[in-house]
């Protein structure tokens, strides 16, 4: 859990760094940020999987029973971490068909900024 919540940080931070840069040409520099935009988004969506089912405290317990962590969840991070992963989907789905989406598809992936408040 320790090695996951740190990775988690890492790319929280590449990612507050590196949107905003995405909106100016950077060359071979661009590539490896999409590059690990993709990684970045293969993480987030096993990310959910994982909240899903990792163990919650719960009134000075460990709640480790399947279907209570996941109502758990349901009820409160889900919607959010759901939306920020349809949010990505589209941007990949649009950035992959037309290139000429550029600079708006790469603004609205900001959105992920939104996981800090978790």
């Amino acid at each position: 859990r320790l090695a996951w919540s740190s990775l988690t940080v890492l790319l929280m931070m590449w990612e507050i760094i590196t949107i905003p840069m995405q909106l100016f040409e950077l060359g071979a520099l661009s590539e490896v940020i999409e590059l690990v935009g993709f990684f970045s988004y293969g993480f987030w969506i096993l990310d959910v999987v994982a909240s899903a089912l990792t163990g919650i405290e719960k009134h000075g317990y460990i709640e480790l029973r399947p279907f209570h962590v996941m109502g758990t969840y349901l009820r409160s991070w889900f919607i959010l971490d759901l939306a920020l992963v349809i949010i990505d989907t589209v941007v990949i789905i649009a950035m992959t068909n037309d290139s000429s989406v550029g600079s708006l598809a790469r603004l609205s992936k900001s959105g992920r900024a939104a996981r800090f408040l978790r």
